[in-house]
């Protein structure tokens, strides 16, 4: 049966949703460069990334609390690993992938140590707030 409730057209041709570029067409414009059918354009991926980095930066500047500032760090690292990625799938090149999962290891770490310093400034001063926070002082 077709979309009208007939039976029309052979039985082993599929037809394709409207709108959509056959396999064929899309296959053709990823090897020619064409990433002008991709799904979400390279640019909003871009203003995305920058929305991300921008709202990071004020949650770890705007805040006294120790955990928003990692909070904030972390989402910063997130926005830049998604601007490499998308760069990456742009210029079909995997070095922004591998970068990716490099900086994905360092925030690993980052909130290692960091969960670690709030956890010993929260046991010495009973506060997490970051103006008590000269502890590590010599």
């Amino acid at each position: 049966m077709n979309r009208s409730g007939g039976h029309g057209g052979p039985p082993h041709q599929k037809s394709q949703p409207v709108g959509r570029p056959s396999l064929a067409a899309r296959q053709r414009n990823y090897y020619e460069g064409n990433f002008m059918n991709t799904i979400v354009p390279y640019s909003h991926v871009l203003v995305l990334a920058g929305a991300l980095f921008f709202l990071g930066a004020a949650a770890a500047v705007a805040r006294r609390n120790l955990v928003m500032i990692l909070i904030g760090v972390e989402v910063m690292l997130n926005a830049a690993g998604l601007a490499l990625v998308a760069g990456s799938l742009r210029w079909q090149q995997l070095d922004g992938q591998a970068l990716v999962l490099f900086i994905m290891c360092v925030a690993a770490a980052e909130v290692a140590v960091g969960l670690a310093l709030i956890v010993y400034s929260q046991r010495r001063t009973g506060s997490l707030n970051a103006d008590r926070y000269n502890l590590m002082k010599g």
